[in-house]
């Protein structure tokens, strides 16, 4: 759970085009802690963490802590399709 969520943190912060001083800012979080979240060195986040860290990121907490699916890429004619 905790390498799922460092990855899908960090994605949708810097989708986001957000710092980690931003993101702290806006979920009251120390931006130290959010580094080690998404370096997958945090303790077990609490639900009210999750809470304000999807808010922050604008998804749910479902989306920080589902995998994502692998990206398949078809071959077309010798082509990437993708």
């Amino acid at each position: 759970m905790l390498v799922t969520l460092a990855r899908n943190a960090r994605r949708r912060r810097e989708r986001l085009d957000i710092s980690l001083d931003e993101l702290a800012a806006r979920c009251g979080y120390p931006t130290i802690y959010l580094r080690d979240v998404e370096h997958g060195t945090a303790e077990s986040p609490r639900r009210g963490f999750l809470d304000k860290l999807a808010t922050a990121l604008d998804t749910s907490i479902d989306d920080l802590l589902t995998d994502e699916p692998p990206v398949l890429r078809v071959i077309q004619g010798g082509r990437s399709a993708a």
